[in-house]
């Protein structure tokens, strides 16, 4: 890509505001992943395709290990000692579908929750930006 090029993708980027995106805008994109991932390796199991379902468990694998590593979890105090472990017991959950026969994989324990903190994370963001309309008026 020329250095033109490459001004005016990143013009375009600032003229969307991609570049500005909120934490929670970034929290929901990655839980979006990760639902998509997980969906995409139950319906890999559904299908047989035992190697799509191992590729895309490994992509959930890579997104929780990142929420994991990636958070400062002690700087929310007890709600950030509870988001790690909710992490955690989702990473647990993750690794033992993979492991299990078909037959024993209930992909809920891991979709719904992750499905459920989407609606949570949409709910609080919708919240924020009320109250902030709310104290610009």
């Amino acid at each position: 890509m020329t250095n033109a090029a490459y001004s005016r993708a990143i013009a375009g980027y600032r003229a969307s505001s991609q570049l500005a995106l909120s934490p929670g805008d970034i929290a929901l994109a990655l839980h979006q992943k990760l639902y998509s991932a997980i969906s995409s390796a139950r319906y890999a199991d559904e299908q047989n395709r035992l190697d799509d379902m191992v590729f895309h468990l490994g992509i959930a694998s890579q997104i929780l290990s990142v929420l994991k590593l990636g958070m400062n979890f002690t700087a929310a105090g007890a709600d950030g000692a509870n988001l790690r472990r909710f992490y955690a017991q989702t990473h647990r959950d993750l690794r033992r579908i993979g492991m299990c026969p078909k037959s024993n994989r209930r992909w809920s324990i891991v979709s719904d929750p992750i499905q459920n903190m989407i609606s949570s994370i949409i709910n609080i963001s919708k919240q924020s930006q009320l109250d902030r309309n709310n104290s610009m008026q």
